[in-house]
């Protein structure tokens, strides 16, 4: 009933809508956001991943500190999945969050904010102290109607953090950033910057990304927590869930998922593979495309930087919401055909567990079965909002278990 509401509202009182859900929210849950430290983190790639280093991070520094990420959530006690299939939920969830990391003694909460969140208002009755950004690049531009649209949504949040009437209004950017005025041109105590530089030197499937790992150190830099304890807690750090996260039940070969659901990252986990020497053998690479009107010109590009490293590529059902999900798969196999070399095999599978199936079977000793697209999500978003328990590895688990693959 309230979707149907939401679709009968005018554009304008559709925004005035969220606005006061917003408002209503933070009063509701008595405004916890006033007694945090609240870290938000946009940006193109890497929120996630920045989120829960963050999180990790700041407790190692003895901040009790909660966190809501796309992939993981913590209120300070606990820490699980986010089955939600929402990178920033409504207003009442993350003001409900809020007032629990308060009442289990959190100092710090770092929250994930997207830009579709902004652009809903979700961000506005939080307080915040810092806002990061991770990086800006090319997606969600049909639901923003083009770049500079979704470069302004991400402004809001630095906007909003700057008027937040905290005592330190920090914003933490990349030092590169092409736009820097249009984030920094406000009532901030400090802007942070930082380079990607900076983000090496540890772990191998944390340093992959450096550019997530600096700003994680800039964060704690613009905080006061001394550099030799935030570099000594992501020297503990080995690996994030579903982020160049190895598989080992045995095989005879090495599996990999990862979160990676746009071309740069896609590009990134290329590169990461090539550079540590992750295979010995050929690279066999499962992935698939979002459906939901979210990002259609990504599907082929997505599907020829797979096809440049890999020598089979399996493509099938990810995340179709109301789309056809073989629309989908054709649309990046059809770029995986068109970027492939020769002898380069593209394979078309529409059920997911089958694909794997056939991914494994097809491993010999020293190849690498990548997978790309969910990392840890707990579900695949289907039509009329439904959402079907998965978890790419605890599937993938099960069937090297199972030895579906030929054992040698």
């Amino acid at each position: 009933m309230m979707r149907l509401l939401r679709r009968l509202l005018p554009k304008s009182l559709r925004r005035a809508y969220h606005l006061v859900l917003a408002v209503v929210a933070r009063w509701m849950y008595g405004n916890p956001s006033r007694r945090l430290t609240v870290i938000g983190v946009t940006g193109t790639h890497g929120k996630s991943s920045v989120v829960m280093l963050l999180g990790q991070v700041l407790t190692a520094a003895g901040f009790r500190t909660g966190y809501f990420s796309t992939a993981m959530i913590s209120d300070g006690r606990r820490t699980w999945f986010n089955a939600l299939k929402m990178t920033m939920p409504g207003r009442f969830v993350l003001q409900r969050f809020l007032r629990q990391c308060v009442r289990n003694g959190c100092t710090h909460a770092v929250i994930e904010t997207s830009s579709e969140g902004i652009a809903q208002h979700r961000h506005r009755g939080i307080a915040y102290d810092v806002a990061v950004l991770t990086n800006l690049g090319e997606e969600h531009l049909e639901a923003h109607g083009g770049f500079a649209n979704y470069r302004a949504a991400k402004a809001k949040l630095f906007a909003h953090a700057a008027r937040s009437g905290k005592v330190q209004r920090i914003a933490v950017i990349p030092a590169d950033l092409a736009q820097f005025e249009q984030f920094t041109a406000h009532p901030f105590t400090a802007v942070q910057t930082f380079d990607a530089a900076h983000g090496r030197g540890y772990a191998p499937a944390i340093s992959a990304f450096p550019d997530n790992v600096a700003a994680v150190l800039a964060v704690c830099d613009a905080l006061g927590i001394a550099r030799s304890v935030s570099e000594s807690a992501l020297r503990a750090l080995t690996a994030l869930p579903g982020r160049l996260e190895s598989l080992d039940e045995g095989q005879p070969f090495a599996v990999m998922v990862d979160y990676a659901h746009t071309p740069a990252a896609l590009t990134q986990v290329a590169a990461f593979v090539q550079a540590h020497g992750a295979v010995r053998g050929k690279v066999i690479h499962v992935l698939g495309g979002v459906g939901g009107g979210r990002d259609r010109a990504k599907r082929a590009a997505m599907g020829s930087i797979a096809a440049a490293h890999a020598a089979v590529v399996i493509v099938t059902n990810e995340d179709p919401y109301d789309d056809d999900p073989m629309t989908i798969i054709r649309a990046v196999a059809d770029g995986a055909r068109a970027g492939a070399g020769r002898g380069t095999i593209v394979e078309e599978i529409l059920d997911r567990r089958e694909a794997f199936v056939r991914a494994l079977a097809l491993a010999q000793p020293g190849d690498l079965v990548l997978v790309t697209g969910k990392g840890c999500e707990q579900a695949i978003a289907g039509p009329h909002g439904t959402n079907v328990p998965w978890d790419d590895r605890v599937v993938v688990r099960e069937l090297l278990r199972m030895q579906t693959y030929a054992p040698r």
